[in-house]
């Protein structure tokens, strides 16, 4: 077998502008541009949004003071006293014990008083009073309520001893109710 003959010819700078034409330069083609008119309106660039300076003008709304409640912490408060009233729907004794012990809720709002509320209406109800009464260790006061069976009186409980120290029926004056309470407090 032969090996292919390759012919050589002398290449030379000059040979080689010769032999390719020049390239023509064209400007690029593009599409006609619009007039100042109808061009877009360019966006402006994205900004961090700056503070705001103070206003000199006094805010329409004061900030809340501290609520007595959180100063100190409300897990390290404890009642003093527990009001329960024991209410029924069908009984007219508790509206006139549901007028009082509303009264004293107000009265007492910043006090240390648990105000309960039991709804003994119905079983479900008085199951639901037996409940609370269990978790809180009040067994004096599910005793007082004659298991759900007593409505319309509000019983007062002292919390540390977990001893009944006075039942209010529906006939007590709210006066009256004020001072057992106060005392109560004492």
């Amino acid at each position: 077998m032969h090996a292919p003959t390759i012919a050589l010819l002398p290449i030379t700078l000059a040979s080689l502008l010769i032999a390719s034409p020049a390239p023509v330069l064209q400007p690029p083609t593009t599409a006609p541009q619009p007039s100042p008119a109808q061009q877009p309106t360019p966006r402006p660039l994205p900004t961090v949004p700056q503070p705001l300076p103070p206003s000199p003008l006094k805010p329409q709304i004061e900030p809340a003071p501290p609520s007595r409640l959180t100063e100190p912490r409300a897990e390290h408060r404890k009642p003093r006293l527990i009001a329960a009233l024991a209410h029924a729907d069908w009984c007219d004794k508790s509206r006139a014990a549901e007028a009082i012990f509303a009264r004293l809720t107000q009265m007492f709002d910043d006090r240390p008083v648990l105000f309960l509320r039991h709804d003994l209406s119905t079983g479900a109800g008085r199951q639901q009073a037996e409940f609370l009464t269990a978790a809180l260790n009040l067994p004096d006061l599910w005793k007082a309520l004659d298991a759900g069976a007593t409505t319309g009186v509000i019983v007062l409980v002292n919390p540390e001893t977990r001893k009944v120290i006075g039942v209010l029926p529906s006939t007590t004056t709210t006066d009256a109710a004020r001072k057992a309470v106060t005392d109560a407090l004492k």
